[in-house]
């Protein structure tokens, strides 16, 4: 107990500290809502040539439709040359140009010479190459053309002789292969040429953008190497702007790699401390040099920057394009889009034409734009904010938490105590000493995030699966226990979520810079060790292992690996080659319907299995419980696993599992569902179903059960609809299911050989329509699919609701027996289904006979009454007692000594019992009684009996003198007994009763509370005047019964083999198809 109360407030304080982590988190990415939309300068400068437009008009439409940030690249001699803003003649070509022109210029053949009208590209190419090359090998002069030449010559002489002065630049070396980082010492086949190299930022392009109210961004995206001076020239010109520009490397290397990385991060620390610019990060590239440059650079505000592929932009339509760019700031809290445009002429993802790709463009980001800002999201310039990290001191303390819960799971696989627990997670806390005891302890955040990833998943499942473990107690039990089991796994999942993701809450790990160590461990680990804890809590006997193999092992061990390594394959982010069919349009209307996607593993393999792994534990299934076992293990491992990806944003991580639960839940029950029917199917297959008011605590209706349990061929081959299926079995031995469960219902229609409509007012709408159309339904299906049906001594009606009587109508027709209890039942029934044959049979309880040893013998002087009440308007407790006590008063007065009243003595003492036969009667009998003790006095002596069996009410019930009884199987019963019954008429089925087996026909109400006295009072004394030929009008009713018709019926129709030969009692009783239609 010690132990304990030290460990929890321990873990309790643990995990709070990582929840403020995670609120600490949550309120830094809820700061940072605003976002820019960046298009690529080179790419729209294509398309506008590609289409006939002005580049800057364009841009400034795509202003207007969302665009805030314009990208640049740096410009090379080849991009120059290629847009026509310079020449690049050979020396030997401009020799010729030189004579043919008459410039009086010293030529050099070996130098490569670049002639510009622009002064502000002859600056660009000119300090680029003294940059790259050094001043020795860079000449720059002008030559005056003069006036028009006439061109002798094809080609370029004719383009640049025009009028005017020509900027001329000469370098030596142009044409030299460049040293290229990735060549590995090789030299590169076609050589890369230094007309390729980066010259630098175009700044006057840059500036037009920043007039036109744009922001800026810059790639670098150099691959060859670059020296001190180079990386100096080339980031300068980040210099001398107003806004911030975001710069980024998109090649394969960064500026510098790999002598001079540390250089580049320098220099652009120092933009970004004077604001000039802000580092960015393109998700999925990692250039070479990319973890030193931000070592170095010390930058906590990185921007996180998303961008397709020109060439993956080709095989999307405008509506994935648009869903992938909202995903990009959704779900994996990107900042910076750099959106690509679409070229293509055609039809959009629908088939439909565009007349106008340009503005189908304008409208495509304009979509882009209004549907971030309905995320909450604004377009604008990003708001700088550098976020928070976990502590060195904090990141130890989370790890104790971890490995305490790494010693819980121990305890919990070897069953042992708390105090173990704390022993087996000590070497984990004196591990942690060390590995957050260095300078960079990113390591032991790692080792305890996998740790926690691993144990925390293995410790739910076990913990739900053993919740789910116990007797058998119904579906609904079993459901619940699934619904429970889960949601204490899912709460020690949450306990893990947060140590997770407050250990790597840290810049590189938002980056993905750095990311969780040990995905495929996380996912293949919890398994193992959940198998291990079961297979030995199981006792599973390993002798199998010696057997030989056979061709299904060999089989079936082929599947288990296969389905094990696609597992492992998808648990990655890279699977789209392993996605099925249709996979990928499902898993897009999931991402536009929900917002965040849900996991697969979840919602289709978690938590179907969770709730089937409930379903066969109750059931008591063995090795069968295995694979389900192992996908509830990858729910939760999915779970944890959603929250490792600790780039993407809390908010869409707990919406992503929302999710999960949302759509794997429904889906688990659904699954659940089916499995218990199939289940069902097998198990009630070739029974005979009996349909009844069973197991509800109606006495009455327990007899009709009970009569056909005893007098069926073989009970054991029968199953019952039961509102209490374990209570049934306990009381009659005959098996049953949930009345209330429809899976159960449809199962043991569709499994059963045959149906008994069990006897009983079950077809009527005076006391419940609800009721029967739950009856006609289940009959009904029973009819259609193909079942015999028993309709076994029914009482039939009142029938008010025209709906329910067009279904009795199809149900009676349709039947194969037909048989009532009751002369008035028969004729409605014909009145429905005029012409049908069916016949009219004592109740089925008339055949149960109390046993005389049993039976309480008379008295002298005391007169026993019962009372059988029930709750109904017009009939209560005061009003019964009122009668009661009158009669009681009378039998007093008109007797006096030696006066009998049938009896062998006078009465002196009257015994009361107060029988009710459901728990909603135990009111009205208990108000009896109070209010009858007072007014009778010590005359009286009253008792309260539940009796819980029919064969105990009718032993009770033949011992009385004298019934009262409103419930009709209480009269029922009395009859049975032989004894003299006084009935209250609530329902015409007891006034039927009363006409047929008693000398006084019953009381009609309705009744208030005097006159209710009053009646009761007279009918108990015209009663109790004449009990001898009551009795006698009882017996010899009986006697002209044929009291074992029903029992006959039942048993013919149960013997009914399936060629449809039928016995002679049923030939009168079954009519023919002809008849019935």
């Amino acid at each position: 107990m010690k132990t304990r109360k030290f460990l929890f407030p321990v873990v309790a304080l643990l995990l709070f500290l990582a929840f403020t982590i995670n609120l600490e988190r949550w309120r830094e990415e809820n700061f940072q809502k605003t976002i820019e939309i960046s298009v690529d300068y080179d790419e729209v400068r294509n398309f506008c040539v590609q289409f006939g437009l002005d580049t800057w008009n364009y841009l400034d439409a795509l202003k207007e439709a969302g665009v805030t940030t314009i990208c640049f690249e740096e410009t090379t001699l080849d991009n120059l040359s290629r847009d026509g803003v310079v020449t690049l003649l050979a020396g030997e070509e401009f020799r010729k140009f030189a004579e043919l022109t008459g410039i009086d210029f010293a030529v050099d053949t070996e130098m490569t010479y670049v002639l510009t009208r622009s002064i502000d590209a002859a600056d660009l190419v000119e300090s680029g190459m003294v940059a790259r090359l050094g001043r020795e090998r860079v000449l720059r002069s002008w030559i005056d053309l003069g006036r028009q030449i006439p061109s002798r010559e094809s080609g370029k002489a004719a383009e640049i002789t025009a009028d005017g002065k020509r900027y001329l630049i000469g370098i030596r070396g142009v044409d030299r292969p460049l040293h290229y980082m990735f060549s590995g010492g090789r030299q590169i086949t076609p050589p890369p040429r230094l007309t390729g190299a980066p010259l630098g930022l175009d700044s006057r392009m840059l500036k037009t953008a920043e007039t036109r109210g744009f922001n800026l961004a810059v790639d670098y995206r150099t691959d060859v190497i670059a020296d001190d001076r180079l990386v100096n020239f080339l980031l300068s010109s980040l210099e001398g702007f107003e806004k911030r520009i975001t710069v980024f490397f998109g090649g394969r290397a960064v500026l510098g790699y790999p002598n001079f990385v540390s250089k580049t991060g320098q220099y652009l620390e120092r933009l970004n401390r004077k604001g000039l610019i802000s580092a960015g990060m393109v998700e999925f590239l990692k250039p070479a040099g990319i973890e030193t440059l931000f070592k170095v650079l010390e930058a906590d505000n990185v921007i996180r920057i998303h961008t397709i592929t020109p060439e993956e932009m080709t095989k999307l339509s405008f509506a994935r394009a648009r869903s992938r760019w909202l995903r990009a700031a959704r779900e994996r809290n990107h900042r910076f889009l750099l959106m690509r445009l679409f070229f293509q002429e055609g039809g959009d993802e629908k088939g439909r034409f565009m007349a106008s790709v340009p503005l189908r463009n304008l409208r495509y980001v304009k979509q882009v734009r209004q549907g971030l800002e309905e995320f909450g999201y604004g377009v604008s310039t990003i708001a700088i904010h550098t976020p928070g990290r976990t502590g060195r001191f904090s990141a130890a303390a989370l790890s104790v938490g971890v490995s305490l819960f790494a010693g819980i799971l121990m305890a919990v696989m070897l069953c042992s105590s708390i105090r173990a627990a704390i022993l087996w997670a000590l070497p984990l806390v004196l591990l942690a000493i060390p590995l957050f005891m260095v300078k960079d302890f990113t390591l032991g955040r790692k080792i305890y995030a996998l740790l926690a990833a691993v144990v925390f998943p293995a410790l739910a499942t076990l913990v739900a699966y053993r919740e789910m473990r116990g007797p058998w107690m119904g579906f609904r039990s079993s459901l619940w226990s699934g619904l429970w089991g889960w949601f204490k796994g899912f709460v020690i999942c949450i306990c893990g979520i947060l140590f997770i993701t407050s250990l790597l809450y840290d810049l590189k790990f938002l980056l993905k810079l750095d990311q969780f160590m040990g995905v495929k461990a996380a996912f293949i680990l919890p398994l193992a060790i959940v198998m291990l804890v079961y297979l030995a809590e199981e006792g599973m006997d390993i002798k199998w292992l010696g057997r030989p193999i056979t061709v299904i092992h060999l089989f079936l061990g082929l599947i288990i690996l296969g389905l094990i390594g696609i597992y492992i394959i998808r648990s990655g982010n890279t699977t789209a080659g392993l996605r099925v069919g249709a996979e990928d349009q499902i898993r897009e209307w999931l991402e536009t319907t929900l917002v965040s996607r849900p996991r697969t593993k979840e919602f289709l393999i978690g938590y179907p299995s969770l709730f089937l792994l409930s379903l066969l534990s109750a059931l008591g299934a063995g090795v069968a419980k295995i694979p389900f076992l192992g996908g509830t293990c990858i729910l939760y491992i999915s779970i944890m696993n959603t929250f490792c990806h600790i780039h993407s944003p809390l908010s869409i991580s707990v919406l992503r599992v929302f999710n999960g639960i949302m759509t794997g839940i429904p889906t688990g029950l659904v699954v659940m569902g089916i499995g218990y029917f199939i289940y069902l199917i097998t198990k009630v297959w070739g029974r005979d179903l009996v349909v009844g008011y069973y197991g509800c605590g109606n006495l009455g209706d327990e007899a009709i059960l009970e009569m056909i349990g005893k007098e069926h061929p073989d009970s054991s081959r029968l199953l019952v609809l039961s509102g209490n299926p374990r209570e049934t079995f306990e009381n009659h031995g005959i098996d049953g299911v949930d009345r209330k469960n429809p899976i159960c219902v449809v199962a043991a229609i569709l499994g059963s050989e045959r149906v008994i409509f069990g006897g009983g007012g079950l077809i009527q709408d005076s006391t419940s329509t609800i009721s029967a159309f739950y009856y006609l339904a289940v009959g009904i299906l029973s009819i259609l699919t193909g079942k015999p049906l028993l309709v076994f001594a029914n009482g039939v009606g009142p029938l008010k609701s025209p709906r329910l009587r067009e279904m009795a109508s199809f149900f009676f027709s349709r039947a194969a027996v037909v048989t009532v209890r009751d002369i008035e039942s028969a004729e409605l029934v014909k009145t429905l289904v005029p012409g049908v044959d069916l016949k009219v049979v004592c109740d089925p309880c008339m055949g149960l006979i109390p046993s005389k040893d049993r039976v309480q013998s008379p008295e002298r002087g005391i007169l026993r009454i019962a009372v059988i009440p029930r709750e109904w308007p017009g009939i209560d407790g005061p009003g019964l007692a009122m009668g009661l006590s009158r009669f009681i008063e009378q039998i007093v007065s008109v007797t006096g000594p030696g006066e009998n009243f049938g009896q062998s003595s006078s009465i002196s003492e009257v015994h009361l019992t107060a029988m009710y036969f459901q728990e909603v009667d135990e009111t009205i009998c208990s108000e009896l009684v109070r209010e009858l003790c007072p007014m009778s006095g010590p005359l009286v002596r009253t008792s309260v009996i539940h009796p819980t069996t029919s064969t105990e009410a009718i032993e009770i019930i033949a011992g009385q003198d004298c019934v009262l009884a409103v419930r009709f199987h209480g009269a029922l019963f009395s009859i049975i007994s032989r004894v003299p019954c006084v009935t209250i008429n609530y329902d015409p089925k007891v006034a039927n009763l009363a006409r047929t087996f008693l000398a006084r026909p019953g009381l009609e109400g309705p009744f208030g509370q005097s006159s209710m006295g009053l009646a009761v009072a007279g009918e108990l004394l015209a009663l109790i005047s004449d009990l001898h030929g009551s009795r006698q009008r009882i017996e010899s009713t009986l006697s002209a019964m044929d009291t074992t018709l029903p029992s006959r019926i039942l048993r013919d129709f149960c013997l009914n083999d399936s060629s449809g030969e039928h016995s002679a009692i049923d030939r009168v009783i079954v009519r023919s198809p002809e008849t019935v239609n």
